[in-house]
């Protein structure tokens, strides 16, 4: 701990720590107050932020991951910022403060007359927080507008959340840095903001790293670059899906539209996130110098050519105050100052003709592979045409064959079912033929046996005739005998 800074991280506060930041906070000794991962007790916590309360040296208080953790510990900081008058900043990132939090928490803000860097990454906000950050972004009579914004590991606000910051944005004229780190946005959130900030032209600094970007958002920024740039000076683009291609084309424009007026240029790059002051200074300078040579004659390069002139006044008269060892002083006399007007038209024709040399070979090389993937397309379009077509005419023989078949199976099924007919029916013929025969043959057999019987009749009536003959024969015989027998003996 010193003077005016007190950093603990990762352990618990003891007694003699807390008494000491109390005691450095009421003797208004303590500018800036970090405590990350630190685990406190409800009194220490409640007394550490009744002396925030009544400080009126401390500007930046830090309270991050796992510090404020229920609505009690929110409502006891909303009721210190209302007490307090000399913070500028407040980071409370991995804190468990929600939309209702929020709320809370922004009705205290909106009353204070100083914060201006606001840190509420991770802190499971949603779109319902998106109303409270308008409120706060914008300036008012009583208080400042919001420079310093940190959003990073929000997932829970959607397309709709991110399109309404978007307009905020548009809107907005004192924002300059703007953390949106590792939060889901994806192409269309991302170009929401990115036309946000090309309405507001104050954005300095955008961080972007891992939100699920792709080639489509890298040429939004490229375009945003190259015709509505303003003051964004930093752009954080890693761990996304854009061609590199795009991401150097990007870093080469940032570079060139905010080069100092010196012989060497500004290391700027788009990994880089924050940004020097002799840049910041001299970045109007050289935007008003480009937007004159290019012959732009807009509205807007007009007013921003008219305030970067002003701008090099005022930092001339500053920078010849100055001390001789500053390397960024302008020089006083006539001649110096021409050479430095030639030097920087030098350099501006250089960056043109390096422009349109890089903007030649990327249109050739375009074109050329333009022709080759067209190749490769017709090519692949007709082999896939051939393919078809192959097919086609294997579908087509396949089913031609099959139809054959089934022609054949049909002709050899009605064949075999009419010679299988023509069998029984010749069946059926012969066997009425057999019956037929059998039928005359008893028929032939029954009239000969009636024949037969007739006979067979005939003759028993015959010899029934002949008996009755005989009988009657010997009837008469026999009487005759008797007859005989009574003949007289003297017959004898």
């Amino acid at each position: 701990m010193t003077d005016a800074t007190f950093n603990k991280s990762g352990t618990k506060l003891t007694n003699e720590e807390v008494v000491l930041v109390c005691r450095a906070l009421k003797a208004n000794q303590m500018r800036l107050l970090c405590l990350r991962e630190c685990k406190l007790g409800k009194k220490d916590f409640q007394s550490i932020l009744k002396c925030i309360g009544s400080c009126q040296s401390l500007q930046q208080l830090t309270l991050n991951v796992g510090i404020i953790n229920n609505l009690e510990q929110v409502e006891l900081l909303a009721k210190c910022i209302y007490k307090n008058t000399s913070l500028t900043g407040l980071h409370i990132h991995g804190s468990e403060l929600g939309d209702v939090g929020l709320q809370v928490l922004g009705r205290a803000l909106s009353f204070h007359p100083g914060i201006v860097s606001l840190d509420l990454g991770d802190c499971q906000l949603s779109d319902m927080s998106i109303d409270v950050l308008y409120s706060l972004l914008l300036p008012t009579n009583n208080r400042p507008g919001i420079t310093e914004l940190t959003l990073s590991d929000n997932p829970r606000i959607s397309a709709l959340g991110w399109t309404q910051l978007s307009m905020c944005l548009a809107n907005c004229s004192s924002l300059k840095w703007l953390f949106l780190d590792y939060n889901p946005l994806g192409d269309y959130s991302a170009s929401c903001i990115l036309t946000g900030i090309a309405a507001s032209q104050s954005v300095e600094l955008l961080d972007m790293e891992g939100c699920g970007l792709t080639e489509h958002t890298g040429q939004v920024l490229l375009h945003l670059v190259q015709n509505h740039l303003g003051s964004l000076s930093r752009i954080k683009l890693t761990n996304n899906r854009i061609r590199k291609i795009t991401v150097h084309a990007i870093k080469k424009h940032l570079s060139e539209n905010h080069l100092d007026d010196s012989d060497t240029a500004s290391s700027i790059t788009y990994e880089d996130l924050f940004a020097s002051s002799e840049s910041s200074r001299y970045r109007k300078q050289r935007s008003s110098s480009l937007s004159s040579s290019s012959s732009s004659s807009s509205s807007s390069s007009s007013s921003s050519s008219h305030s970067s002139s002003s701008s090099c006044s005022s930092s001339s008269k500053t920078n010849s105050d100055s001390s001789d060892n500053d390397e960024t002083v302008r020089p006083k006399g006539k001649k110096d100052k021409k050479n430095v007007k030639t030097k920087v038209k030098a350099k501006i024709e250089k960056t043109l003709t390096q422009d349109l040399g890089s903007q030649q070979e990327e249109t050739k090389s375009k074109k050329g592979t333009k022709s080759k993937d067209e190749k490769k397309k017709k090519d692949k379009s007709k082999s896939s045409e051939k393919e078809e077509g192959d097919r086609k005419k294997s579908k087509k023989n396949k089913s031609d064959s099959t139809e054959a078949d089934n022609q054949e199976r049909k002709s050899n099924k009605n064949k075999g079912s009419k010679d299988l007919d023509s069998a029984k029916e010749t069946k059926k013929k012969e066997k009425k033929k057999e019956k037929d025969i059998e039928d005359k043959k008893k028929i032939k057999e029954d009239k000969k046996d009636d024949s037969k019987g007739d006979k067979k009749k005939k003759k028993e009536g015959q010899k029934k005739t002949k008996g009755s003959d005989d009988e009657e024969h010997n009837e008469t015989e026999d009487s005759f005998g008797e007859e005989l027998n009574e003949v007289p003996v003297f017959y004898k």
